[in-house]
C-alpha cells in the first residue's frame, strides 16, 4: 500500500520535472527568437525569416463622445432636477424660464427646450449663482 503511494508520487514528480524542462526550453526560444535548436544551424539576423515577424496590432477606433449632454433627449422632454443641474453646470444652457409653480424650462444652446421641476422656488437661481463665472451668460426670466 505504501509502495503504491510512493510510486504514484514518484511518477507525478517525474512528470512535473519533464513539464518544467519543456517550459524552460520553449521560454528560451521565445526570449531569443534567433536561438537555434541543436538540429538547426545558427543564422545571422540579416537572414531572419520575415514570415516570423508579426504585424502591429490594429488599433480599435474610439467612439467619439457626444457633443452634448443627454443626446437622447428630445425637444420638450421632461427631465429630472439632477439632469437639469448637470446641464446648467456643463454650460449647455443658453437661457432659463422659471414659473411660480416651480416649473423650469431650460433652453439649450443646441436648440432643444427641456422642462423640469425645481424642488423649491428660485432653486435654479441658487444653482446658477453657485456655478459662478461659467454660468454668468445664462439669461433668466421669471414669471
Amino acid at each position: 500500500m505504501k509502495s503504491g503511494r510512493l510510486f504514484i508520487i514518484l511518477v507525478i514528480l517525474i512528470m512535473f520535472a519533464a513539464a518544467c524542462q519543456s517550459e524552460t526550453g520553449s521560454r528560451d526560444m521565445a526570449d531569443n527568437p534567433t536561438a537555434a535548436s541543436a538540429d538547426e544551424p545558427v543564422q545571422g539576423s540579416e537572414s531572419q525569416n520575415t514570415q516570423d515577424v508579426y504585424p502591429a496590432p490594429q488599433v480599435e477606433p474610439t467612439v467619439p463622445l457626444p457633443a452634448v449632454l443627454y443626446p437622447m433627449l428630445s425637444d420638450g422632454d421632461k427631465i429630472g432636477w439632477i439632469q437639469a443641474q448637470a446641464l446648467i453646470k456643463n454650460d449647455e444652457v443658453e437661457r432659463i424660464s422659471q414659473t411660480h409653480d416651480l416649473e423650469v424650462t431650460l433652453f439649450l444652446k443646441d436648440g432643444r427646450a427641456l422642462v423640469t421641476m425645481e424642488p423649491a422656488i428660485d432653486e435654479v437661481l441658487r444653482i446658477i449663482e453657485m456655478c459662478g463665472q461659467a454660468c454668468s451668460e445664462i439669461v433668466v426670466s421669471t414669471e
